[in-house]
């Protein structure tokens, strides 16, 4: 499957980035995230997470 994405549009000034671990936005958008902050852009971060109680046998 080489299906491209469709552009992004870039007419708003605040983004709100959800993630679900510390280093997801990092790894999986950092380039964006510079160039829209070089845009001059609001960047905002929240990260969603949960935890669990394992307990072992």
């Amino acid at each position: 499957m080489d299906a491209e994405l469709a552009p992004l549009a870039e007419d708003w000034d605040t983004a709100l980035v959800v993630v679900a671990h510390p280093d997801d936005m990092e790894f999986g958008g950092a380039a964006a995230i510079a160039r829209w902050t070089a845009q001059g852009k609001r960047i905002g971060y929240v990260m969603v997470t949960s935890t669990w109680e394992r307990k072992l046998a």
